[in-house]
């Protein structure tokens, strides 16, 4: 269960940030250190607006996404009911987009991402099912911790 707790925090406090600051790596990258209509001189004033947003957003994942999840993927495993790791997949992606829609942002599965035309709800499909695959690498698929007990 140790490793399990441990690839939830890297997950939520190293791998999410990364993922959700991406855009912003580019612009300090070619030098451009605009935040909004803010725009700092240098790239150690921009990296200390955006970092107090790590937090936040990485304790936002973890609350609303994956511990809620974890709990409904360690029933079904006890329950016997669904032990396949592709349908558990499947069940993760379903579950992200229901956040959304109970959340209060389902119109944002309509759009489309300003960069090729990529629809907002495949990307939501690729993003989750890659951070089911990152669980599956680093062993901390509930499947194998619930055969041990």
């Amino acid at each position: 269960m140790k490793s399990y707790i441990l690839v939830y925090l890297i997950a939520t406090y190293f791998v999410f940030p990364i993922l959700i600051t991406s855009d912003y790596w580019y612009r300090i990258y070619m030098g451009d250190y605009t935040y909004y209509t803010m725009k700092y001189a240098s790239s150690n004033e921009y990296w200390n607006v955006i970092r107090p947003n790590f937090l936040v957003a990485g304790s936002a994942f973890l609350i609303i996404n994956l511990l809620p999840f974890h709990f409904i993927e360690r029933y079904l495993l006890m329950t016997k009911k669904i032990v396949n790791f592709w349908i558990r997949s499947i069940l993760f992606v379903i579950y992200n987009m229901l956040v959304i829609v109970m959340t209060g942002y389902g119109g944002i599965l309509t759009f489309q991402l300003s960069e090729g035309n990529i629809p907002v709800w495949i990307n939501i499909i690729f993003w989750s099912m890659s951070v089911r695959l990152i669980f599956k690498v680093f062993s901390a698929d509930l499947k194998n911790y619930i055969s041990e007990e």
